[in-house]
């Protein structure tokens, strides 16, 4: 579920209206409990929150989910990601003291007031900022992470300036995906009619920053060192090397039917979205076990 519609998101087409096939689902405490049960728990280290097709605020039980991660282990560390417009003043606050300062939540805003709305759609400038004060007043440990585009690159430094202000730990920059190949985003209604094109940032600096975030705002005109002079967005994509969450990271994705998958980019193939990656997924997914245990995951015969 969520309050947004984001044009890059999957669970809408362009900005506009629900894919057809969508159907609405959340993670109860119960499910969460029965895949993530006391013992597995006492052994996570991280656990973040971070919807492939909706946003981790909106779900009825999150409150109770975090309570209960806190209870059976008090040093997790919980990252939550959210737009932040949604839910009222006594929800921010109550969930400023589930975990003790071990729970960080990445406010994705992206741009001020009169920017922020142009990608994420649907949000509430007055009412984010009423949440965020809300959250960060009770003791809350907030980022503040922000998409570049054309139409906010200018804004960094005044968003940057204003998140100190409201009390935010970090301020990230990061680099927005769906790009790659005609370079613009086409923005539609709910009827489907073309409403605006988004483009990325024209800042040479900005363009060349990493999808992951980056704090160091007065440093985003060096490149990653993995990024080779020249090379594209398209090349990159065919020719860098994987580096596997699941793998090298010991993360695992599980979506909101409680199915366990080795990436989160893989997490939202059964809704038939369009893709390369996705016809590949499925065409394979079928001698896939995505119910096993995560005790059986995590074993060393699995």
């Amino acid at each position: 579920m969520c309050n947004a519609a984001c044009p890059g998101c999957p669970r809408n087409i362009c900005g506009g209206y629900t894919v057809p096939s969508f159907n609405e689902k959340q993670m109860s405490l119960e499910l969460f409990k029965s895949i993530i049960n006391n013992d597995i728990l006492k052994n996570i280290t991280r656990i973040l929150f971070c919807g492939n097709y909706g946003d981790p605020i909106t779900c009825k039980d999150i409150i109770e989910i975090l309570k209960y991660c806190s209870s059976v282990n008090p040093d997790i560390h919980i990252i939550i990601h959210t737009n932040g417009s949604l839910r009222t003043i006594k929800f921010w606050k109550e969930i400023a003291s589930t975990n003790n300062n071990r729970l960080e939540i990445i406010f994705s805003i992206d741009g001020l007031e009169d920017t922020n709305k142009i990608y994420r759609r649907n949000t509430n400038w007055n009412k984010l900022i009423e949440n965020v004060n809300a959250y960060i007043n009770a003791g809350g440990v907030a980022i503040w992470e922000y998409l570049a585009f054309k139409h906010n690159e200018h804004q960094i430094n005044e968003a940057k300036l204003l998140s100190s202000k409201l009390g935010f730990k970090q301020f990230r920059l990061k680099k927005a995906f769906g790009f790659e190949n005609n370079g613009q985003m086409k923005v539609v209604d709910n009827i489907g009619r073309y409403q605006y094109t988004i483009y990325p940032p024209t800042n040479k600096s900005i363009t060349n920053i990493s999808a992951k975030p980056t704090t160091q705002i007065d440093k985003i005109d060096v490149p990653p060192s993995h990024i080779k002079k020249n090379k594209n967005a398209i090349t990159y994509t065919e020719y860098t090397e994987i580096s596997c969450l699941a793998k090298n990271g010991k993360e695992i994705y599980i979506d909101v039917e409680g199915g366990i998958h080795p990436c989160c980019f893989l997490g939202h193939v059964s809704v038939d979205s369009p893709g390369s990656i996705n016809d590949q997924y499925r065409q394979f997914s079928t001698n896939f076990n995505t119910k096993i245990s995560i005790k059986d995951v995590l074993s060393d015969n699995s």
